[in-house]
């Protein structure tokens, strides 16, 4: 059962996928956004593709646990694909410090900014992949 796990932003999504026992995270690419119909045909190939089961998208918070803008543009992207993949469980995640932690991966790199912006963001998706595994793990 492979987990997809998605770091939502205006311009890219950051896509992370586990291997097909849903163990093991991976940074996968970073979509480039286009209108809401192209994003959601988008998925609805790669979900079929790779026989996602369950997605994980970043929730963007305040430190204090409060919603922000991020978080409320996170949500109504979050309802629409809830809706619309009514078979497959998605879910919201605390992101919390995950781009702070892909940023801090990528502190040293000497990739070109662009390169690193598209390369942050699959990064940020694969550990917020990684904590919610982690979280199962544990449960």
């Amino acid at each position: 059962m492979r987990i997809l796990a998605l770091d939502i932003g205006k311009k890219y999504i950051g896509i992370a996928i586990t291997d097909e026992t849903g163990v093991l995270p991976q940074p996968f690419d970073t979509y480039k956004r286009g209108t809401l119909k192209e994003d959601l045909n988008f998925f609805d190939d790669f979900i079929n593709k790779f026989n996602i089961k369950k997605i994980v998208i970043g929730y963007p918070v305040h430190m204090d646990g409060k919603e922000s803008e991020m978080s409320l543009f996170v949500k109504k992207f979050f309802y629409k694909l809830r809706h619309r993949w009514a078979e497959t469980e998605v879910l919201l995640w605390d992101e919390r410090l995950t781009t702070e932690q892909a940023e801090g991966v990528l502190s040293n790199s000497k990739k070109k900014i662009r390169e690193k912006k598209t390369l942050k963001d699959k990064i940020a998706a694969s550990f917020i992949l990684k904590s919610y595994l982690e979280y199962q793990e544990n449960i």
